[in-house]
């Protein structure tokens, strides 16, 4: 019957994370047998161990014995006593371990309802299409791009489309590169790595990230325009020490790049994670991979 309770209720889960617009939460629970396996063995050893035990114990009493001594007790001598406060005291303990584990579990998934992933969650739909698995080149995928971007504005409802090339939270890791700044000295064991994304333009905008300063990309920030990029305020805070970057330059894969604008901070692997630096890039200047 537990078995068939745990089986029924193993999407509960769900409940903590109610259906928002424009976001699907999907958490699909499964019975793993190895956990499954090990949950059985626990429960096993300790009935041996918490009831079992005592019961043999209280098996050998011999109770004229017991009622005669002094000392004897109800399961017989001290020494068999300290066993059995013993046991309770570790069962105890073990079931407030239980509890806390629990509690802060449930506290970590209250704070992650609570986190601001810095984007918006609402009326956003993403999804992917991998064009470079489908034998796309660059140029042509960018021609691909450049149509679906405008009929899908075209729709009806739909207000802003971009493309990029890691969607937040997603599989994909982000790429990353060892940078320079014009003005920012570097010790001689440091070397500044920072993660980016390639982008298309309205990107921030689509995603509700709000700009410091600055602007977003255009379109005209295409391959034959001087590279630019939007920088965030960690790295702004890093780099600059806080000054307004616009303006400024950034080396990124050995050239020079202008930055443009400054966004604010967001998630981008987890909800949990710290701030870090990152920045974006124009998709039409960067190739497609």
């Amino acid at each position: 019957m537990p078995l068939l309770i745990a089986y029924w209720c193993r999407n509960l889960v769900v409940l903590l994370f109610p259906a928002r617009p424009g976001i699907i939460v999907n958490l699909p629970a499964e019975i793993d047998w190895r956990v499954l396996a090990l949950s059985a063995g626990v429960c096993l050893i300790s009935t041996l161990l918490f009831g079992l035990l005592p019961a043999m114990q209280a098996s050998k009493i011999d109770l004229a014995t017991a009622m005669k001594s002094d000392s004897g007790g109800v399961v017989g001598g001290r020494g068999k006593s300290l066993v059995r406060s013993s046991l309770v005291i570790a069962q105890v303990s073990l079931s407030f371990v239980l509890l806390v584990g629990a509690g802060l579990l449930l506290k970590s998934l209250q704070g992650m309802r609570n986190v601001n992933p810095g984007f918006s969650m609402q009326g956003v739909l993403a999804t992917s299409v991998d064009l470079v698995a489908a034998g796309y080149d660059p140029q042509r995928a960018k021609n691909f791009q450049d149509q679906l971007i405008d009929r899908l504005r075209a729709l009806p409802g739909v207000e802003s489309v971009t493309v990029s090339r890691v969607t937040p939270f997603s599989y994909r890791s982000y790429s990353s590169t060892l940078i320079a700044i014009d003005g920012y000295e570097t010790t001689p064991d440091e070397q500044p790595t920072v993660e980016y994304n390639e982008v298309s333009p309205g990107y921030l905008a689509t995603l509700g990230i709000p700009l410091v300063s600055g602007r977003e990309f255009t379109r005209a920030d295409n391959e034959t325009a001087p590279l630019v990029a939007v920088v965030n305020e960690v790295m702004v805070a890093q780099y600059w020490r806080g000054e307004d970057p616009v303006g400024k330059r950034l080396q990124v894969k050995g050239r020079w790049t202008q930055v443009v604008g400054v966004a604010k901070n967001s998630k981008y692997q987890s909800l949990l994670e710290t701030p870090k630096p990152f920045f974006y890039v124009p998709m039409r200047q960067h190739a497609l991979g």
